[in-house]
């Protein structure tokens, strides 16, 4: 059995893929190609005359000329895996509507997940074993009033989330850094395996093995913002991918929590700045995260119906 593909046909995936590993030609470039094109499956048929008149560069077409995209159907073959890309409707709309979105998403696990209520609960790998309990407790309170958490499966806050959402018996999100078989860290393989056979799920952007990188670490905060409703971000120092995280939220929109600074949840310097800049609203027990959350909604609901 293959790789269930959602909606995009089959010979343009590996299409995607192919283009998608090129270096050469810019991410957001492969949208517009497919724009102009109809197929991206056409690329790899054209001459060299008809890729000039698209304004591609030597160096593209020449990667196009040479590489292979059926190298790319290992992926496609792969029974656990998932993929939906960016042109089918099964894409979270969540996604479609951010700056950059991502193209494509690799997915292991219960895909079903992407249209159920989210929260993402973030921090630092070097917190304090207070903070991450706290965390940990915040992921229960969440998984009992419905959601899903999602976040990134680093150590430290990450992965005592994630352990939460176990522990009360609900499904939790991992958005990775590197490709869905290469999930990082290697020690949280175990975290990774429970994730996915309690009905969880493994989200990538990237190519199944590829490695994790800095840069990847980074691009992946707008998914996991982005496919949440609000996020808490419980311990951090002033920089740190916490803080570039907190970033992409306020650029979301998103509502933004951090535990009142009078728990001293260490360390608590990001906390402090984000709720000092009124970026973040402070609370000292995680049930105020769904009350507010809650209010919200019918806030929004009332002016909608308002306004028809």
């Amino acid at each position: 059995m293959s790789c269930k593909i959602l909606k995009m046909e089959r010979e343009e995936i590996l299409a995607l893929l192919a283009l998608y590993s090129m270096k050469e030609i810019p991410k957001g470039r492969i949208k517009e190609l497919r724009k102009k094109v109809g197929n991206l499956l056409k690329l790899f048929s054209f001459k060299k005359s008809e890729l000039e008149c698209l304004g591609l560069s030597e160096k593209c077409i020449k990667k196009i000329k040479d590489i292979n995209y059926k190298d790319f159907e290992k992926y496609l073959n792969d029974k656990s895996l998932k993929i939906v890309t960016i042109f089918d409707e099964d894409f979270p709309l969540k996604l479609k509507e951010i700056i950059n979105p991502p193209l494509f998403l690799f997915l292991k696990g219960n895909i079903n997940l992407l249209n159920k209520k989210m929260f993402s609960i973030v921090g630092t790998r070097r917190s304090s074993d207070k903070a991450i309990a706290w965390g940990k407790k915040a992921a229960k309170v969440m998984i009992n009033n419905g959601f899903a958490i999602i976040s990134g499966g680093a150590k430290g806050i990450d992965t005592g989330a994630h352990k939460g959402a176990l522990m009360a018996g609900g499904a939790t999100v991992c958005v990775l850094g590197g490709g869905v078989n290469n999930p990082y860290p290697k020690e949280n393989s175990s975290l990774f395996d429970k994730i996915l056979k309690q009905d969880g799920l493994l989200i990538s952007e990237t190519l199944p093995d590829e490695p994790v990188n800095r840069y990847n670490l980074l691009l992946r905060n707008r998914i996991t913002s982005a496919l949440s409703d609000g996020m808490l971000i419980v311990a951090s120092r002033e920089k740190g991918g916490a803080m570039w995280q907190s970033k992409v939220a306020v650029l979301q929109k998103k509502h933004i929590f951090c535990p009142s600074l009078s728990l001293k949840l260490e360390p608590y310097d990001g906390p402090k700045q984000l709720i000092k800049k009124k970026v973040a609203i402070a609370i000292e027990d995680p049930k105020r995260i769904v009350e507010y959350l809650n209010k919200t909604t019918i806030i929004q609901k009332t002016l909608t119906q308002t306004l028809k």
